[in-house]
């Protein structure tokens, strides 16, 4: 039969990494919200990659924070944009630098708006240079203001035409 969900939370590290993607994929919602910080930190980057939208989006804040660089960079950009609005604001500047480029493209507008000026200070150039129009849009002016000159200089020229007046005027002061 079914395991309970106190049973798939009494699952070990290595019990975890010995399942399959298919085996894992056949726990239910119920059976990932139960999953602790350390069960998905030992999660194998195959295992992430294939988890399923339902199952990432009920895992924890805390558990969303333990993935390492490795596991981020094995969400597609599908599964990044199905983040729940707390679990993207839980990522850490560490996982945000981490996120490829078409992972970036994956957020979803209202997230990138919402995410803390440290957060948006760890991105790299190339993230920067991958936002979309509409991403930049979003950006608030207190985001615009965090932004470091390097990230400012990543800007396409496409990305400063999409700039709403007050930014590209807080763009001007200050990062000249």
């Amino acid at each position: 039969g079914d395991l309970l969900a106190a049973q798939v939370g009494a699952l070990t590290a290595t019990q975890l990494g010995a399942l399959t993607t298919t085996q894992l994929n056949t726990f239910d919602t119920v059976d990932f919200s139960s999953f602790t910080a350390a069960q998905v930190a030992s999660l194998t980057v195959t295992q992430v990659g294939g988890l399923q939208t339902a199952d990432l989006q009920v895992l924890s804040t805390s558990a969303i924070g333990a993935l390492n660089a490795t596991q981020i960079k094995a969400l597609t950009a599908t599964q990044v944009g199905n983040l729940e609005d707390t679990q993207v604001l839980a990522l850490t500047s560490t996982q945000l630098g981490n996120l490829t480029v078409t992972q970036i493209k994956g957020l979803e507008v209202t997230d990138l708006a919402s995410l803390a000026t440290t957060q948006l200070g760890r991105l790299t150039t190339s993230q920067i240079a991958a936002l979309t129009t509409s991403q930049v849009v979003a950006l608030t002016t207190a985001q615009i203001q965090a932004l470091t000159n390097t990230q400012v200089t990543a800007f396409t020229s496409a990305q400063f035409g999409s700039m709403e007046t007050v930014d590209l005027n807080e763009i001007g002061r200050a990062h000249v």
